[in-house]
């Protein structure tokens, strides 16, 4: 029952941090890689597709869809961590896309060898409930082969 309350946390820091990017307009350094700063995402994840609008919402549909038949595969599996983590994500990202017309992203991780595209706490529950969701398909078919 945890993992509703672990979403929904995520979910509000997410909002606050966005909340508080977007007002204070200014760029804060907290180590010599991790800068907190604001930017808007017009595109799907890593800012692609951002100027075809047509085929970016044909992906948001189809992707939908293939998380709603995915979800109800899993049910029996309970993998419920990484749909909630999926769902609140998703919806704090949507929600930007409907107040702003893009997503507000914060978090950019510049090292000397690695260098990230800018993102925001919705994404990385997003990435992380997928991954989720997939280990736990692999895994439920790993236990069907073994017995």
């Amino acid at each position: 029952m945890i993992e509703p309350i672990l979403a929904l946390l995520l979910f509000i820091a997410d909002r606050v941090l966005k909340y508080a990017i977007i007002h204070s307009k200014k760029a804060y350094q907290f180590f010599s890689f991790l800068q907190y700063k604001g930017a808007y995402n017009t595109g799907l994840a890593l800012n692609f597709l951002y100027n075809n609008k047509f085929v970016f919402y044909i992906v948001i549909i189809a992707f939908l869809l293939f998380f709603a038949w995915f979800v109800t595969t899993l049910y029996e599996n309970r993998q419920f961590a990484g749909i909630y983590l999926v769902l609140f994500g998703g919806l704090s990202n949507i929600i930007d896309r409907f107040w702003y017309g893009a997503v507000i992203d914060y978090i950019e991780i510049n090292a000397r060898t690695v260098s990230l595209p800018i993102f925001n706490i919705a994404d990385g529950m997003i990435v992380i409930g997928i991954t989720m969701i997939i280990c736990s398909f692999f895994k439920r078919e790993k236990r069907k082969l073994v017995y």
